[in-house]
């Protein structure tokens, strides 16, 4: 099973019991796996919290069960030793000042922090380099911590709060969480019961440091980033007058992480303008701006969605760009008959062994369907290569088992392409990427 697949079954687990919470649950754990932050905005009773308790339950749980998830409801009385643990009286005798945090946030996997802006200032110091930098200090000492993600929500934002800025622009990701619809409620009568996550979906530690070793090496091709920096100036120059809205240096460079993490878990090699829609509950401060940047990023990727349709899929872009074409126009078609064979990524180092053959000689197949599944040696990631084109399949040079190198040919089709084709319009190649993104 490839990662794409695994997450995609994740989050159905994930949604099980929940009543419209499907984009929450996604930007949940999309910020987890990228050890982000991410604040849910919303009145009491929305499920925050549950949502939390779930996301916790797709890492893979550690020997001790206290190490899984913390939760605590901060006010403004709340202390430090309740959220990082109490001091040691032994060490306090010994004239030194030491926690005990077994069991509280900095020895957690996943936390959960309500009413998050209702902390004192001294949660509030500590929190900080939690957030920024997975790191506690304790006394003299400065631990790592094992935190994969923190989720905070609240009632409302910290308007007017300066003191408060600093915090709230360590969480990348906000998201609204309100009451469901009318249309819904009638949905509350067969709620069904909650189950556990199945093991085989869960991440484990060792999945999520290879997804973040694979994703450094994914790129922004130079319209992505051309994209990408168009948001960043429209932004600024549409809140210039705004104060509140101004973006941080840090928050781009976590942006740059988030998009890689979005890509290479849609088994791309290249951040695409679905990839850079993730930026619409990046880029507000205050919620009655979310709108207006949803807006301007929409706007931007329609202009950069205009020079013609575009594959997004990396695979595919690959086998194009790699493959030899041979062209022939017979005499009975009024069109393009284009013999396409498929590589494997040449990118990659090491060598493949083919999984499984999806198609055989004479299948018709579609734009994106999967053709062979591949694993990639060393290691144990597959990779679905698709077929760039609609055609038929004309030959399959590999069976499974047969260990390839990269740029070895698997399969060729045949593509018969009209003369008088269309160019895809802007909003069908949007809605393509979008389609085929697992966190839109």
């Amino acid at each position: 099973m490839n990662m794409k697949t695994k997450l995609s079954n994740l989050l159905s687990e994930l949604n099980h019991g929940f009543i419209g919470r499907e984009e929450m649950v996604k930007s949940a754990l999309l910020s987890m796996i990228a050890g982000e932050n991410l604040l849910l905005i919303g009145p009491p009773g929305t499920g925050k919290s549950l949502i939390a308790r779930q996301i916790s339950q797709a890492l893979a749980q550690p020997e001790t069960p206290n190490q899984a998830y913390f939760e605590y409801l901060l006010t403004k009385f709340s202390t430090p030793e309740e959220l990082f643990g109490p001091l040691s009286i032994s060490e306090l005798k010994q004239d030194r000042f030491h926690r005990n945090t077994q069991g509280y946030l900095p020895t957690v996997q996943v936390a959960f922090l309500d009413e998050i802006f209702k902390a004192s200032s001294s949660i509030l110091n500590a929190l900080l380099t939690i957030l920024n930098e997975r790191k506690f200090h304790n006394g003299t000492q400065t631990q790592n911590i094992p935190l994969q993600a923190l989720i905070a929500a609240s009632n409302e934002l910290p308007k007017g709060q300066a003191e408060l800025s600093a915090l709230y622009d360590r969480f990348l990701v906000r998201r609204f969480v309100d009451y469901v619809g009318e249309n819904q409620l009638k949905d509350f009568f067969n709620l069904p019961e909650k189950r556990a996550i199945s093991p085989e979906n869960q991440l484990s530690r060792d999945e999520l440091a290879e997804i973040q070793q694979n994703a450094a090496k994914v790129v922004f091709p130079e319209p992505i980033q051309a994209a990408l920096l168009a948001i960043w100036a429209k932004h600024k120059e549409t809140f210039k007058e705004n104060a509140d809205e101004r973006l941080s240096d840090r928050r781009f460079a976590k942006i740059l992480h988030l998009l890689r993490i979005s890509a290479f878990t849609n088994q791309r090699e290249q951040v695409d303008l679905s990839d850079l829609f993730l930026l619409k509950d990046c880029l507000w401060n205050d919620e009655t701006n979310a709108e207006k940047v949803r807006n301007l990023i929409m706007g931007v990727l329609r202009k950069y969605a205009q020079n013609g349709k575009k594959t997004s899929n990396p695979n595919i872009q690959a086998a194009k760009k790699h493959s030899v074409h041979e062209i022939r126009v017979p005499p009975e078609n009024n069109g393009n008959i284009i013999t396409a064979s498929i590589a494997i990524l040449p990118s990659f180092s090491g060598y493949f062994v083919v999984k499984q053959i999806h198609v055989k000689i004479g299948d018709s197949v579609e734009p994106d369907q999967s053709l062979v599944m591949v694993r990639r040696k060393p290691g144990k990631l597959d990779f679905d290569i698709p077929s760039p084109v609609a055609g038929v399949v004309k030959a399959i040079h590999a069976k499974v088992g047969d260990e390839v190198l990269p740029d070895s040919i698997i399969v060729e089709i045949v593509e018969t392409v009209s003369v008088d084709e269309p160019e895809s319009n802007t909003q069908s190649l949007l809605v393509e990427q979008f389609k085929n993104n697992i966190w839109l």
